[in-house]
């Protein structure tokens, strides 16, 4: 009885019948896993430069209402002033995120920044 079927490395060949080494299509796989990781922190990196954006928008009215506050009470209002700290903390972390210091991505994937206050 003779045995026809090729070793199962031999297996793998190409569309013009090449011999393509299980090594190499591993090596493929593992290229198309690091381009898909790259290009899924490149949205989350689309993701957090609207919320930097939006965040200093809110940091503008804040500091307004925070001034308007001074002028009528001649002191700032508490949670207005946390609420400020928090938002800048956050934009700390998203700019840490944006410039590849950290890995960990800011809120919502993480715990809102005033836990640290």
């Amino acid at each position: 009885m003779i045995n026809n079927e090729k070793p199962q490395d031999e297996k793998q060949t190409s569309t013009s019948g090449e011999y393509i080494p299980s090594s190499s299509v591993g090596g493929t796989q593992k290229s198309n896993l690091a381009v898909s990781e790259k290009l899924l922190r490149l949205l989350f990196m689309l993701f957090f430069v609207l919320c930097h954006y939006i965040i200093r928008l809110i940091v503008y009215v804040l500091a307004i209402a925070q001034f308007l506050v001074v002028l009528v009470t001649s002191k700032p209002h508490e949670g207005l002033r946390k609420f400020g700290q928090a938002l800048s903390y956050y934009a700390y972390q998203i700019l840490q995120f944006l410039t590849y210091n950290t890995e960990e991505k800011p809120f919502p994937f993480s715990p809102w920044p005033q836990d640290r206050f």
